[in-house]
């Protein structure tokens, strides 16, 4: 009885569905915020043409040394477009990291209908928050 009581009282204590649903939230949250900056023609999806725009503007507002190539402590935690490794001595530059775009839109494009939409853009905003998370 005791027991029954106590996993009871840790049950109510410790709502599981709350806390996924918070995170589903988050993830909803980001989507909304990458819409507002990629989403030009506001049709609710991320055509590649928007998303090269988008991380041009933002490789050039990471590079704080403005030389044209990103280094690896330049790049913030949860980029998904490129890593810290792959990045070569002397930098990455936008025609480098055009190409690490397209790898990333692909594999994020799972319909392979040439934008992101709303199911695509949640696992995009699962995968940033997972890259934050893994930064110690």
């Amino acid at each position: 009885m005791k027991r029954t009581l106590l996993v009871a009282a840790l049950a109510a204590l410790c709502p599981l569905p709350a806390l996924a649903a918070d995170t589903a939230d988050e993830h909803v949250i980001t989507v909304q915020r990458i819409l507002a900056r990629m989403d030009r023609d506001n049709d609710g999806k991320v055509g590649f043409e928007e998303y090269r725009n988008a991380m041009t503007r933002r490789f050039h507002g990471v590079d704080k040394n403005a030389d044209g190539a990103l280094q690896p402590d330049e790049l913030p935690e949860e980029w998904v477009v490129v890593q810290a490794a792959d990045i070569p001595a002397g930098g990455l530059g936008l025609e480098a990291f055009s190409d690490h775009m397209r790898t990333s839109f692909a594999g994020f494009d799972a319909n392979r209908d040439g934008s992101l939409e709303h199911d695509e853009l949640i696992a995009l905003a699962k995968a940033r928050a997972a890259r934050q998370e893994a930064k110690p």
